[in-house]
C-alpha cells in the first residue's frame, strides 16, 4: 500500500520539534539514536522531495499522453498528405503519358506535313517549269498543232533532267 506523503508530512509537522526523550535513553552513538536523529532531520526533506517528484511525474505523464495524441495526429496528417501526394503523382503521370501520346501524334503530323510541303514544292517547281516552256513556245511562235506536244515533252524532260534516247 502506498503511503500518503501529505499526511506523513502533516504528522511530522505536528510532532514535538527536536529530539524527544525516550523511555530508555540511548547513547548518542547508538544506531537507533543516529537513526532517530537523521530521520528527524531528513524525513521532512524526503517527504517534500517525494511530493515534488510525484507532482512532476503526474505532469510528465500528462505531457507524454498529450505528446502521444499530437504524434498520432501528426502521423495521421502525414499519411493523409502522402496519400494525396501519391494521387496527385498518379494523375500527373497519367497526364504526362497522355501529353506524350499527343506530342508523338503531333510530331508524326508535322512529318507528314513536311513531306506534303516537299511534294507540293516539287509539283510547283514542275508546274513553273511547264509555264516557262509554254511561255517560251508562245514567244517563239512554234505553236502548231503537230509540234506543240513534242516541244512541251522535250522541254519538260529537260527541266526534270530526264535523258531521252534520240533513237526512240
Amino acid at each position: 500500500m502506498m503511503r500518503d506523503l501529505e499526511k506523513d508530512l502533516e504528522i511530522y509537522q505536528k510532532a514535538t520539534p527536536g529530539p524527544v526523550g525516550l523511555l530508555e535513553p540511548l547513547k548518542p552513538d547508538h544506531p537507533d539514536s543516529v537513526f532517530i536523529q537523521e530521520a528527524w532531520q531528513g524525513w521532512p526533506e524526503a517527504i517534500s522531495r517525494a511530493i515534488a517528484a510525484e507532482s512532476e511525474l503526474k505532469n510528465l505523464k500528462g505531457y507524454i499522453a498529450m505528446s502521444e495524441v499530437n504524434c498520432t495526429a501528426a502521423y495521421n496528417d502525414l499519411q493523409q498528405d502522402r496519400d494525396v501526394a501519391k494521387a496527385k503523382l498518379f494523375l500527373a503521370e497519367e497526364k504526362l503519358g497522355n501529353l506524350q501520346i499527343v506530342l508523338q501524334q503531333r510530331v508524326e503530323a508535322i512529318e507528314c506535313l513536311k513531306a506534303e510541303v516537299e511534294r507540293l514544292q516539287k509539283e510547283l517547281s514542275f508546274l513553273a517549269s511547264q509555264a516557262k516552256i509554254v511561255h517560251s513556245i508562245k514567244h517563239e511562235n512554234l505553236l502548231t498543232y503537230k509540234t506543240f506536244p513534242i516541244i512541251v515533252e522535250n522541254r519538260c524532260n529537260k527541266a526534270l533532267g530526264v535523258v531521252v534516247d534520240a533513237d526512240s
